[in-house]
């Protein structure tokens, strides 16, 4: 019996062990795989001490194990609980003040009498003295059981997609069964009816946690480590059996070709065994070594091109996500030429027909901020007249010889329009060869479709020093094929998106006649169409101010619905926040000069940064925000300003009023859909209460946020916060073996 228990407490621990590892390997950065990892630790701990626990005889000792054991049980359960809004893919806001709880109980366990007083062996069974806060103790393991399983079952279940809900249904499901089972042998049993000879059922009730994380990982993607268990098992099993081979092999050959009588010796075959193991798990190391320090001297250059282009269209083929794409060509160029560095300009058709950069991705530059560049600059547009590969090498060349004409004396005055032409020309040229010296680039592909600049690549040079060869280029304008290719399957893809957004708004049937009603009393309104009787006027434009309400009712009403269906769109692009600012401050100057209002924009002393964001949204947040500023101040001001958040990555603008104000009640229900603030100064103001719903969504799409400060009759501040445009980091991917 004693041999079984130890059996499956080692099984218990292997099997923790083994998926803790291969979780962590899988992506040790990531939160959720680390929260796993302490968690099996947590478990692992919580086991091993009460298995020493139960087999200690020294009283002075046994108090020790008591207490480490009921503080690993604190850490089990916690990161349990942590793992959950990891799993579901939601924030845990509260996650330090949890941890910081924990901490706090942990010390009282391991440090004082008020949880664990004393442990002793009482007729040969051991014993605890429970302290004055053991209660305290199981209301904390209870209620994180609890209120994990709630939102095991309820809150995240009903939230997450269909993959996560089979996770968390699973483990649920383990968790609820070993809790059940250790609760009440490890707390229940022996606190309110003094009986210790179960616990260690409990702590095996902790297979049946392990059962469903398993079959949760292999059969609904948990960690997303099948195809690495699958490829440890089937290392194993073939490590086994070559093993067996190997062992038998040597055996029957030194008998045969030897004429040795050998036996079977354990420690000889023992030693033969260990041997294998060394060899065999020392060789795909070494042989990793000496590929990484041989190819710093001979950088491998051979590669199958047809492999190479086939593995990136099958990869290509599954992946919409525009990032994800750049990605992986990136990777393949880096990994497969050999080079130190590479980026990529994705570029978009502003609204006025100019070119906006969209994104930017990178590996191997120190300061990616640098590479962050206007898209409508000279060198750009100099690349972008150049539909092919575009090498420094030859750009260099082409630089010298001109600059050998540019040398030679005119020999005519009527030259001089041309020369000057020329010398613009080289002088651009010129600008363009230093920009690649910027990049550390030997090489510019332009990517179109037909006469649509689609994106730039730059790539750098070879760790080996070598230049680009005929087989090189020719990849690299398969790999420009295929970028394009990416690029138009993801703006298919969005475009799809607008497509379903269209149908849904124009299914309301209601803006097309409420827009044509408005346009027509708007035109007999016109006092150049013709004299109107003054009191039939008075009722027109009662009817045209009521139409106007109604149209702004029926587009927030659209946009709200929109937000709730999860197809509101953002277009998140550079943009220059300053501009932006004035832009609107320019539509809306003319409200303020109605009220007699001071509308100014305090431009910041500090240039910002770009930040990133969607024009039309943003223009759209900033005419609400600083409309409603002048719609609710009486007289005074309404001021704008914008500055950098300091240690962060936001820019902060602020819209600042002398209006009426706010109550804090009021200011708690501000971004609620309808709500309106009912007091005597806005009785005559209208608007249908959706205005900042819509606001904070926007805001909360883009990545920023908006919040409000406010004293009732000294007037409010909006403050929302915008990301800053980044040059975005891609790893590069490791060369496979």
């Amino acid at each position: 019996m004693t041999y079984i228990i130890l059996g499956l407490y080692l099984f218990c621990s292997a099997a923790l062990t083994g998926l803790a590892l291969l979780v962590l390997l899988k992506k040790p950065s990531a939160l959720l795989n680390r929260y796993f990892a302490l968690f099996a630790v947590s478990a692992i701990g919580w086991l091993g001490t009460l298995f020493l626990f139960n087999r200690q005889p020294d009283n002075s000792f046994l108090t020790v194990l008591g207490r480490i054991n009921f503080a690993f049980a604190i850490c089990f359960i916690l990161f349990y609980y942590l793992l959950l809004p990891e799993i579901a893919s939601k924030k845990n806001r509260y996650a330090k003040w949890q941890i910081l709880e924990t901490a706090i109980l942990i010390g009282l366990t391991l440090f004082t009498t008020l949880i664990d007083t004393s442990e002793h062996l009482h007729q040969g069974k051991h014993v605890t003295n429970f302290g004055p806060l053991f209660s305290l103790y199981i209301v904390h393991i209870v209620g994180y059981v609890g209120s994990g399983l709630y939102l095991t079952f309820f809150a995240y279940y009903q939230q997450a997609s269909r993959r996560v809900r089979s996770q968390l249904t699973i483990i649920g499901l383990g968790i609820f069964v070993m809790s059940v089972i250790a609760i009440l042998t490890n707390l229940i049993m022996p606190f309110y009816l003094n009986i210790f000879s179960f616990q260690e059922i409990g702590a095996f009730s902790i297979i049946a946690l392990i059962g469903t994380v398993a079959y949760a990982i292999l059969t609904h993607q948990l960690f997303d480590i099948r195809i690495i268990i699958r490829r440890t098992v089937v290392f194993t099993t073939l490590f086994i059996f070559i093993a067996i081979i190997y062992i038998a092999s040597a055996f029957f050959l030194r008998s045969a070709l030897l004429g040795e009588k050998v036996t079977f010796s354990f420690y000889a075959n023992l030693i033969n065994f260990l041997t294998l193991c060394a060899v065999a798990f020392s060789t795909e190391p070494l042989r990793r070594w000496l590929t990484v320090k041989t190819d710093r001297f001979l950088f491998k250059r051979e590669y199958d091109m047809q492999e190479v282009t086939a593995g990136l269209t099958k990869e290509l083929v599954e992946i919409v996500n525009l990032d994800e794409a750049l990605t992986l060509l990136m990777q393949a160029l880096v990994r497969v030429m050999h080079l130190h560095r590479a980026v990529i300009y994705v570029f978009q058709i502003g609204e006025h027909g100019d070119i906006v950069i969209k994104r930017i991705k990178q590996i191997g530059y120190s300061h990616p901020s640098r590479l962050i560049q206007d898209a409508s600059s000279d060198t750009i547009q100099y690349f972008l007249t150049k539909p092919g590969l575009l090498l420094k090498n030859k750009l260099d060349a082409e630089l010298a010889e001109e600059d050998t004409i540019l040398k030679k004396p005119r020999e005519a005055s009527g030259d001089i329009g041309l020369v000057s032409t020329f010398t613009k020309k080289h002088a651009l040229k010129q600008r363009a060869k230093e920009q690649m010296e910027f990049l550390k680039a030997a090489i510019a592909i332009p990517l179109f479709v037909g006469k649509k600049p689609m994106g730039l690549i730059f790539l750098g040079e070879k760790k080996s020093g070598e230049p680009y060869s005929e087989d090189d280029l020719s990849l690299l304008e398969t790999i420009g094929s295929q970028t394009i290719n990416a690029i138009q399957k993801a703006k298919l893809y969005d475009d799809d998106k607008i497509k379903s957004e269209f149908v849904s708004i124009a299914s309301h049937e209601l803006f097309t006649p409420i827009t044509a009603i408005e346009g027509y009393l708007s035109m007999i309104l016109d006092e150049n169409m013709g004299k109107i009787d003054s009191r039939a006027r008075g009722y027109l434009e009662k009817v045209y101010s009521s139409a106007r309400r109604l149209s702004f009712l029926v587009k927030d009403l659209l946009s709200v619905s929109r937000i709730e269906s999860g197809k509101m769109r953002v277009e998140l692009q550079s943009l220059d926040l300053v501009k932006t600012i004035g832009e609107t401050i320019d539509q809306l100057q003319f409200l303020a000069d109605e009220k007699h209002l001071k509308l100014d924009f305090r431009k910041p002393y500090v240039p910002i940064p770009l930040v990133l964001a969607d024009y039309d949204r943003l223009m759209e947040v900033l005419i609400n925000l600083i409309g409603n500023s002048i719609k609710y101040t009486p007289e005074g001001a309404v001021t704008v300003s914008a500055e950098e958040i300091r240690n962060s990555n936001f820019v902060r603008v602020d819209i600042s009023d002398t209006g009426i104000g706010m109550s804090k009640e009021a200011q708690a229900h501000l971004f609620e859909k309808f709500y309106r603030i009912a007091s005597p100064e806005t009785t005559n103001i209208s608007g249908t209460g959706l205005g900042l719903f819509i606001t904070k969504s926007i805001m909360e799409k883009m990545g920023g946020n908006i919040s409000v400060k406010s004293k009732q009759g000294e007037g409010s501040t909006f403050s929302i916060t915008i990301p800053i445009f980044q040059v975005e980091t891609a790893k590069p991917k490791a060369e496979s073996k």
